[in-house]
């Protein structure tokens, strides 16, 4: 897992060079709360920190998805690890997660589409 994250590290570091440094403010921990259990992500919330890391915080749109990713590294860990199957099908939350703690700021979330770091479900 360690591997993963220092992984994950390096490809975000790298596509920081690209970014613009604008940042975004986030919500308040309510409204937070609210958006991730609007899309059925409760127990997510319950064994992370990722709503005390974002709430009412300025950040690139880098930071944003450095705190996702490590969210859910944390939360694979608490499920078992990367191969189990919990964690699999959890990681297919990921762009639901994005798009609701970034509704706000559309250009972040196609910052980090541009970059890599978030790919939306495909539109038909």
């Amino acid at each position: 897992m360690k591997l993963k994250l220092i992984t994950v590290g390096i490809l975000l570091g790298s596509a920081c060079v690209s970014f613009a440094m604008e940042t975004v403010k986030m919500p308040k921990a309510e409204i937070l709360k609210k958006r991730l259990c609007k899309i059925g992500m409760d127990h997510f919330i319950e064994k992370t920190n990722i709503v005390d890391q974002l709430a009412d915080k300025e950040k690139a749109p880098l930071g944003v998805a450095m705190s996702i990713e490590q969210a859910f590294a944390d939360y694979c860990d608490y499920l078992g690890g990367p191969q189990n199957p919990a964690c699999i099908t959890s990681q297919m939350s990921k762009p639901m997660i994005y798009r609701a703690l970034l509704e706000d700021y559309p250009d972040a979330l196609a910052e980090l589409e541009k970059n890599g770091l978030y790919k939306p479900f495909s539109k038909k």
